[in-house]
């Protein structure tokens, strides 16, 4: 999680858009030889996650413009969700 804190930006933040965890994720995936997680694989598994605080307004929706300049979907997690939603990885992957 150290990667996670000091790749973002030269400040540690406290949260993470599902755009950068999926960066980092396919990072260590392909250091692996794994295949790539898409986006909208990661959001599924974050709503799949935290279903609840997702009602309950707990955890952000925003919104992005993709490649093609269409509007897409993504969330913001704390880094304990992030490290939550980490934890379905393989074990490489999460030591990473």
């Amino acid at each position: 999680m150290n990667e996670l804190v000091t790749r973002i930006g030269k400040e540690p933040k406290e949260t993470i858009t599902s755009l950068e965890l999926l960066e980092l994720i396919n990072k260590f995936r392909i250091e692996e030889n794994k295949s790539k997680l898409e986006h909208y694989d990661l959001l599924k598994i974050i709503r799949k996650e935290f279903k609840n605080k997702i009602a309950q307004g707990k955890i952000s929706l925003s919104k992005y413009l993709d490649k093609n300049n269409r509007e897409r979907e993504m969330f913001e997690l704390t880094l304990s969700q992030s490290k939550q939603v980490l934890l379905r990885e393989s074990a490489t992957v999460r030591e990473k």
